[in-house]
């Protein structure tokens, strides 16, 4: 199935997205595949992990890959202990050398942060079966002298495991402090950092907060505590219930008097 994305009226003709849905069974296809794919001459392309959370610098990172003018660029981010990971090694004007596995001495702090931009040319390089772009494509570009690397400002973190998503969520929510704080909950009984849905119903009492979000259409009864915790939509969190550092799934139901501590998935 192929669909297509275009910009609202009146904007260039060239700005659009095909959109092809996989047909067949599913088979791994490692970290990048080129089966049909077809890209528009002369516009870059943009790609990212879907596992990480940060302020997405969309604009900073166009303006930087067009500036050096090269094939590639990744988005890259600073670490505490650099042994845990691959670094990326890179000259002071961001071109990238080589990439280090897990180094036993210190050669570099930053880590690909899993967000990049390509030029179409990038497809030469991926062939038809499955590759790991970072280990087969990277590399390569590096040595063509083809690969930059952005660094990225503020906060950012791998949110594959539930609780790194809930930390993840409260880090996310302190840059909404920070650079937009009209868009978090003013409401009756918060406390901290919470964004809640417009269409969430709270009930009398409760407590929301720290480090909260509410999704669409979910409904939290009289004399809730909720704290570091994602609801989903559709959810139900009966009265006098107390949950901290949970994840509550879509249409799920929480009991009456319920006390919940470090539970994923509740349903």
């Amino acid at each position: 199935m192929t669909s297509e994305l275009r910009t609202k009226k009146g904007s260039s003709p060239e700005a659009r997205i095909s959109l092809a849905r996989a047909k067949g069974p599913a088979v791994p296809r490692g970290s990048v595949s080129c089966e049909n794919v077809s890209v528009i001459p002369n516009l870059s392309v943009s790609a990212l992990n879907s596992d990480v959370i940060c302020d997405f610098p969309f604009k900073e990172m166009v303006d930087f890959h067009k500036a050096h003018g090269k094939e590639g660029t990744i988005v890259v981010t600073k670490v505490e202990e650099p042994s845990k990971y691959g670094v990326v090694v890179y000259s002071d004007q961001g071109r990238i050398e080589k990439f280090v596995e897990k180094p036993t001495e210190f050669v570099s702090n930053k880590i690909n942060a899993g967000m990049y931009i390509f030029n179409p040319s990038i497809m030469k390089r991926i062939e038809l079966r499955p590759m790991s772009i970072e280990k087969e494509v990277f590399p390569c570009m590096a040595n063509d002298a083809e690969l930059f690397a952005y660094e990225l400002q503020g906060f950012w973190m791998d949110v594959g495991q539930p609780k790194d998503f809930i930390t993840g969520t409260s880090l996310y929510l302190k840059s909404v402090r920070e650079k937009n704080p009209s868009m978090l909950y003013t409401g009756p009984g918060v406390v901290g950092n919470s964004l809640v849905d417009p269409t969430a119903v709270i009930g009398a009492n409760c407590r929301i907060g720290p480090n909260v979000t509410i999704g669409p259409g979910v409904v939290i009864e009289d004399g809730v505590c909720v704290k570091r915790c994602t609801i989903l939509r559709g959810a139900t969190i009966k009265s006098h219930s107390w949950l901290d550092s949970c994840i509550v799934g879509w249409k799920c139901v929480v009991g009456r008097w319920v006390c919940s501590i470090n539970v994923i998935g509740l349903v």
